[in-house]
C-alpha cells in the first residue's frame, strides 16, 4: 500500500535533484506536502552532495543559470573530467551550477554514500538489513563465513574508483583490520588468501587505475 510507504516511488528514479536527494537522505518527503528541507541534517547533506559533485565523486547532469548543460562523468569511464562534457569550457570552468536544476545519477550517488560508511539512509540498505540476507545470516544452517566476509569486504571497497596500493593489498589490509573472529576464528594466511582471491576484481595485479 502507498500509505504504508509514501516514498516508495522515489526509489524508481534514476536521476533526481540535489535538494530532493538531501531530503530523502534525512528521512524527509520531497513532495509538496512533505516535510522537505525542514528535516534535521538537511543542510549538511545538501552541502556534502554539492561537494561530491564538484569533486566528480558523483556523476551528475549539471545545469547553469543560463541553461547551459554539462555532465560530470565518472573517472572510471575514461572520459575527461576537467570540465562537464557538452559544456563550453570558458562558460563552465569554476562556475557554480544551478543546484535547483542539477540532476544527480542515483546509482553513482548510492556508491558514494556507501563509501562514506553511512548505510542507514534512504538510498542504501543498512548493514543490519543486509545481514537478513540468507548468505549474511550467521544463524543460517548453511552460513559460509568466508563468503560473508568476502561480500562485506567487496561492499566496503568496491565504491573506491582507485585503490592506491593495488587492489589485492587494499583487500588484505581491509581484512586485517575488519576480520571477524566470531565468523572465521583467528586470522590465517590460507583463509586470507582464499577470501582475497574471491574479492579481487583486478586479477592483473597492481594498483587500480582510471581507464583512458
Amino acid at each position: 500500500m502507498i500509505e504504508e510507504d509514501p516514498l516508495r516511488f522515489w526509489r524508481m528514479h534514476d536521476q533526481m535533484s540535489v535538494k530532493n536527494a538531501a531530503i530523502l537522505m534525512c528521512g524527509g518527503d520531497p513532495s509538496p506536502y512533505g516535510n522537505g528541507a525542514d528535516r534535521l541534517g538537511f543542510d549538511a547533506a545538501f552541502s556534502a552532495l554539492q561537494q561530491a559533485v564538484m569533486r566528480r565523486d558523483i556523476e551528475a547532469t549539471l545545469s547553469y543559470s543560463d541553461d547551459t548543460l554539462g555532465t560530470w562523468p565518472s573517472p572510471s569511464n575514461g572520459q575527461d573530467t576537467t570540465t562537464p562534457s557538452g559544456a563550453n569550457t570558458s562558460q563552465t570552468k569554476d562556475r557554480e551550477p544551478d543546484w535547483d536544476k542539477t540532476q544527480l545519477d542515483v546509482t553513482s550517488m548510492k556508491a558514494w554514500i556507501r563509501s562514506k560508511g553511512i548505510p542507514d539512509s534512504f538510498f542504501v540498505t543498512s548493514v543490519k538489513q543486509e545481514r537478513t540476507l540468507p548468505y549474511m545470516d550467521p544463524s543460517h544452517p548453511h552460513f559460509s563465513p568466508e563468503l560473508a566476509m568476502a561480500v562485506e569486504t567487496w561492499c566496503a571497497l568496491a565504491p573506491n574508483l582507485e585503490l592506491n596500493t593495488g587492489t589485492r593489498k587494499e583487500i588484505e589490509a581491509w581484512l586485517e583490520t575488519n576480520w571477524k573472529d566470531e565468523w572465521l576464528g583467528p586470522q590465517t594466511n590460507n583463509a586470507m588468501e582464499r577470501i582475497s582471491m574471491v574479492v579481487n576484481w583486478n586479477k592483473k595485479g597492481g594498483a587500480s587505475s582510471t581507464p583512458g
